[in-house]
């Protein structure tokens, strides 16, 4: 990735690219060796599901045109202790494979959450105010010459708003 402001950038472009994000920085400020820890220790898989849904619930409320290209929601009528229902959850994973699988509860709770936001009328205004979704922007530290990824933001026609989009969750080792 060079520097620039990037309109459109995918979510997996944007993983995947050689800067340090805001989070990342964040963990930098507290103590480097914890943003080390955070890049090479291994985790437990089956915690990776908290972080898909909060991936899915930004994905769905920022880029809600871009949602059905990255998710899929799993058919609640497979039952996968069935010799069919094994093969077509098999099927079923074949044709999503560059899709994160969301189960259909997830999917119900997202839906939920979702409406939860824009129920409130100044989150539900930012939302849908006219302007760009997802700016990225990269910048070279001229002191370590290593780039890094300053902000995705939210820029909306006449207003300078920074909107960071956030649901956490507790990942143990």
């Amino acid at each position: 990735m060079k520097t620039g402001i990037y309109k459109n950038l995918s979510n997996q472009d944007y993983r995947q690219s050689d800067g340090i994000s805001k989070s990342q920085l964040d963990l930098i400020r507290k103590s480097p060796a914890l943003f080390l820890w955070s890049v090479n220790a291994p985790y437990d898989e089956d915690k990776k599901e908290a972080l898909d849904i909060g991936t899915a619930f930004h994905s769905l409320i920022l880029e809600p045109d871009n949602f059905k290209n990255e998710f899929v929601v799993m058919p609640d009528d497979i039952n996968r202790r069935t010799k069919e229902g094994k093969q077509a959850y098999e099927e079923f994973l074949n044709t999503s494979k560059e899709k994160i699988v969301l189960s259909a509860e997830d999917n119900k709770k997202l839906l939920l959450m979702r409406e939860s936001l824009f129920s409130h009328p100044h989150a539900k205004w930012l939302i849908e105010a006219e302007g760009d979704p997802e700016i990225s922007i990269f910048g070279m530290r001229k002191r370590r010459e290593s780039l890094q990824n300053v902000v995705r933001i939210n820029l909306l026609a006449n207003i300078a708003v920074l909107l960071i989009l956030k649901q956490r969750a507790i990942l143990s080792v």
